[in-house]
């Protein structure tokens, strides 16, 4: 054997193995992974899946909604597309559920290729024979999902699977069926095991998103009243504001809450996201026969409260007491005045809005600049559309 070994070692192994079977399957290899880089290339460019942006929280989100459905994904190419409509097809009785999967989907694709783009270049450059084909095949599965979600529309899912929507309805409409001192009946069941009693709080004084309370909120003495410094979600280059400050009333504070601020100076506040969220929902169940308003029309089964519902609390009684557009937008965490004005109820009932307590916030300040929309933003608009549709004079 040692004989034989010594005969065959002198031959040159790319001479030898050129034209074997071994070499092709190789090359075979090698020109698959070329193809599925470019097919990649091309639907990250056809796509626009690059330009999409995401903030740190909303990372962490969308990878934990979309990783479960991308682990699952079949071998065979032909049949992801498959699979992932009837995996949208969950979401597609929701408007917000399907596009904020979509989103999910679109964003992770763009990380998983990316990763996997970069393993496959460094492959090249040390020119193995030995292409990685388990990284080629997610590839292609990824590709197919991505063309897949530049082309399904929620309306052709909802037809295929005989799927009935359901109209979505935002937490402002629902202020319109709560008592007006429904945030003092959170604060106070809360209070009785008093884990969420600081943060729902902060919630009714302050707006604060979940977020931004799971990073925690900083609460010390400023002369005869409490500051709030808080980091900011939602951040992005050129919108939100990457942290605010919101001066209290002491009164309005949990007494426990003001009795550490004075006894140890500052104090953080910080809850899980998912807990609060979970919370609210068991207590807006306990508490629905008293959050409803008896006299509200047309008034749903029921009402449950999130972290938002006490986000358009806060811009309503901003807004009922005197509060400009931009001193909104800087309680809220916003950029933009165009933003804070879809918090809040857009129609009041006869007699206006009675707030459900006396507004605590004194005032806000945050570090960007408050954009106003150009007064003739409308007039460019109208410049678009086609004579016969404009108005007359």
């Amino acid at each position: 054997m040692n004989a034989i070994a010594r005969t065959t070692e002198p031959t040159s192994p790319p001479d030898a193995l050129r034209g074997s079977p071994c070499h092709h399957d190789a090359d075979d290899r090698m020109r698959a992974t070329e193809a599925a880089m470019k097919r990649a290339h091309q639907v990250l460019a056809r796509c626009r899946l690059k330009e999409c942006r995401a903030n740190e929280q909303t990372r962490r989100y969308y990878e934990r909604r979309a990783c479960p459905i991308l682990s699952k994904l079949p071998a065979d190419p032909a049949q992801v597309r498959a699979t992932v409509e009837a995996a949208l097809a969950h979401y597609a009785h929701s408007s917000n559920s399907y596009y904020m999967m979509t989103s999910a989907l679109g964003w992770t694709i763009i990380r998983q290729l990316a990763d996997l783009l970069r393993g496959l270049r460094a492959w090249q450059l040390v020119a193995s024979d030995t292409p990685p084909t388990g990284a080629v095949t997610k590839v292609l599965q990824l590709c197919e999902v991505a063309e897949m979600l530049h082309t399904v529309t929620r309306a052709n899912l909802m037809l295929k699977y005989d799927i009935r929507g359901v109209r979505a309805r935002s937490k402002r409409h629902d202020l319109r069926y709560l008592v007006n001192d429904w945030q003092r009946l959170f604060i106070e069941e809360s209070a009785k095991p008093p884990k969420f009693e600081w943060p729902i709080a902060l919630l009714a004084l302050t707006g604060l998103r979940p977020w931004e309370l799971e990073r925690g909120a900083e609460l010390q003495r400023q002369g005869t009243h409490v500051v709030v410094k808080v980091q900011g979600a939602k951040v992005t280059a050129d919108t939100g504001q990457p942290h605010r400050e919101m001066m209290l009333r002491p009164d309005a504070l949990p007494t426990g809450l003001l009795a550490a601020i004075d006894a140890n100076g500052p104090v953080v506040v910080k809850v899980n996201a998912d807990a609060l969220r979970r919370y609210l929902y068991q207590l807006s169940v306990r508490l629905q026969s008293q959050l409803m308003r008896k006299s509200a029309r047309r008034r749903p089964t029921r009402v449950i409260v999130s972290a938002y519902t006490f986000r358009h609390a806060l811009a309503d009684q901003l807004r009922d007491s005197g509060w400009d557009s931009d001193d909104i937008a800087q309680a809220l965490g916003h950029c933009a005045a165009e933003t804070q004005r879809q918090y809040g109820r857009r129609r009041r009932r006869r007699g206006g809005f009675t707030p459900s307590s006396s507004l605590s916030m004194v005032s806000a300040s945050a570090p960007r600049e408050i954009r106003h929309r150009p007064v003739h933003h409308f007039a460019r608009l109208l410049e678009h559309l086609p004579k016969e549709t404009r108005l007359r004079r």
